[in-house]
């Protein structure tokens, strides 16, 4: 049995979008008690609330999470929970998730926003350690039908994907671990009850007790983004049309094209900053290459050539099934890279 700390915490964000620039939904925090889990107990303290993002989600965001701009400017901002937050998240090296950096990301940049910004460090990431320990789909759906579990909500509740990525820490230390969250922390708990919305939406007021806050600095510096886009931008094109084929564009994919780009990162010799993977993969969102001119460059170039079928696995299988779209963009790939090898 691996020698755990007593206490381990699990975190989950849903979020208005996937740039850097886009903000917390929700928060899930599950808090479990490591010296009882080799007996199978679960003994956990669960968090779980709901923000005013003090902006519209992106359509695709607002039907993961599930809850419309009405409902959510009508809800508590961030920064009046921060400071008590605060010291769940001031030893980062306890705290796991699922794709960690991303909810790392806009964690830091909510604490920032709040003036209460976090001690550097470094989240575990379960699908990290799975992916250093079994080949095959790391998403977390993947993942929890490889255990056999299901989930009890039908959008992801951030408190049951924190719930989720606990089970996985487990499974993946031989804990066999399947109880479920409790029914009633699935719900916010600081959920307010949101009056009926009689014609149109109206437009968002800032909030009076924002006066007075200074809105977070950027942290990204263009040079990096520029050497890190500039290295993987035809391999990343590429990716992003098949990513984007099913018409949407999901978190697990977003995760697979920052996984390409942290790792074209090191061959540049470029240290991104907090937000810079974020940045670099809205940018190539935004200004993708022409896909022939990508294809002759990945088959000019000995590195994107030899790792274009790994990385097209990756992303066509990042949410666990191959979407019919998907795969007549993988075959248009295909001959699009036959004609540039001539």
């Amino acid at each position: 049995m691996p020698d755990f700390p007593n206490r381990l915490t699990f975190i989950d964000v849903e979020t208005t979008g996937l740039h850097s620039n886009d903000r917390v939904v929700s928060l899930g925090v599950v808090q479990v008690d490591m010296r009882g889990v080799s007996s199978g107990a679960l003994q956990c303290a669960c968090e779980h609330l709901i923000f005013d993002p003090e902006k519209k989600s992106h359509p695709q965001a607002e039907r993961v999470h599930g809850y419309d701009d009405w409902t959510l400017r009508h809800q508590d901002l961030f920064e009046e929970h921060a400071e008590r937050l605060r010291t769940t998240f001031d030893n980062p090296h306890l705290i796991w998730a699922h794709n960690a950096p991303f909810d790392q990301r806009f964690i830091y940049n909510e604490f920032s926003r709040a003036g209460r910004p976090l001690p550097e460090g470094t989240f575990g990431c379960t699908m990290q350690l799975y992916r250093s320990r079994h080949y095959g789909r790391a998403s977390l759906n993947s993942i929890l039908g490889e255990i056999g579990i299901n989930r009890q909500s039908a959008h992801h509740s951030a408190l049951e994907d924190a719930w989720m990525a606990m089970i996985v820490y487990l499974w993946l230390h031989g804990i066999n671990a399947r109880q479920s969250p409790p029914l009633d922390a699935l719900t916010p708990s600081n959920l307010k009850e949101v009056p009926p919305l009689v014609g149109e939406l109206p437009r968002r007021n800032k909030k009076a007790k924002r006066a007075g806050l200074k809105p977070i600095e950027p942290v990204s510096s263009g040079e990096v983004i520029s050497r890190i886009v500039a290295g993987c931008r035809p391999l990343a094109s590429m990716l992003l049309y098949i990513a984007k084929a099913d018409e949407e564009f999901r978190e697990s994919e977003w995760a697979i094209l920052a996984e390409l780009m942290t790792e074209t990162a090191s061959f540049v010799g470029a240290t991104p900053g907090p937000n810079d993977m974020i940045d670099a993969v809205a940018y190539l969102e935004e200004n993708p290459m022409p896909l022939d001119e990508a294809a002759k460059m990945i088959w000019g170039d000995e590195r994107a050539r030899s790792t274009i079928a790994q990385w097209v696995r990756k992303v066509t299988y990042a949410d666990s099934i191959a979407h019919p779209k998907e795969n007549e963009a993988i075959s248009e790939v295909a001959r699009l890279l036959q004609e540039a090898r001539g």
